[in-house]
């Protein structure tokens, strides 16, 4: 008599969260809360678009292949992540804006 296993089915992220920086991990925290309400799945990267562009290239390149229907992109001081991430995908991003640096976040809506 053979043993039966019971696999669990592997869900790939809905929403990908893409942070500048570990700093930026308290911003997201309701956003996370809610999403798991919800039944949401989703992935959380820490990726710079000025220090770590390859990994945040592989990164989205990955998350396309796996169905990621959008992007939220969140960084401190000089938020270039959300136009760098938009570049990258032609999935939907949203900058989420940080109160720092000169602009007060800002920049990330631009």
């Amino acid at each position: 008599m053979g043993t039966s296993r019971k696999s669990a089915r592997r869900v790939d992220p809905r929403v990908a969260v893409v942070l500048g920086s570990s700093s930026d991990l308290p911003v997201i925290e309701g956003m996370r809360k809610l999403l798991d309400r919800f039944g949401i799945a989703h992935v959380v990267e820490i990726a710079s678009a000025h220090r770590q562009p390859d990994k945040l290239r592989r990164f989205v390149k990955r998350c396309d292949r796996e169905g990621v229907a959008i992007y939220v992109a969140v960084a401190g001081m000089a938020a270039h992540l959300p136009g760098v991430l938009a570049s990258l995908t032609a999935r939907p991003v949203i900058g989420v804006p940080v109160a720092a640096g000169p602009l007060a976040g800002i920049d990330a809506l631009l």
